[in-house]
């Protein structure tokens, strides 16, 4: 464990064993149902790591490189997430695997102090 609870515990605790592909604009359906890509900076093209690289066909049919696995070793699930570094230098846009998540501030229970700014 990297971080002992805080008092009170955790709010929300993400577990790693869900990898839920939301497809472009379907708005808080990633990872465990409650994350979203669409965020403007997100370049994922939804595809796992490996395979056969293909591209121009669209978010979930594209393979750019790098991409997200779920795996589980030893009872202990986690995402692996590979980034690929400048994939433009092999004819893909730049960066096909610039990744990016966001959580809905409403869905924080117990709502967040009024001094935090969800904008």
């Amino acid at each position: 464990m990297a971080y002992s609870d805080p008092p009170g515990g955790w709010t929300f605790l993400y577990q790693g064993t869900n990898l839920i592909v939301g497809a472009e604009d379907s708005g808080f359906t990633s990872l465990d149902g409650t994350w979203s890509h669409d965020n403007g900076s997100d370049r994922w093209d939804g595809s796992g790591i490996g395979g056969t690289l293909s591209s121009g066909g669209g978010f979930g049919v594209s393979n750019g490189p790098g991409g997200i696995d779920l795996i589980t070793e030893d009872g202990v699930s986690y995402l692996r997430l590979q980034d690929t570094g400048e994939p433009s230098d092999y004819e893909y846009p730049d960066p096909t695997s610039r990744l990016g998540w966001s959580r809905s501030w409403n869905r924080i229970e117990p709502k967040p102090p009024p001094s935090l700014n969800p904008g």
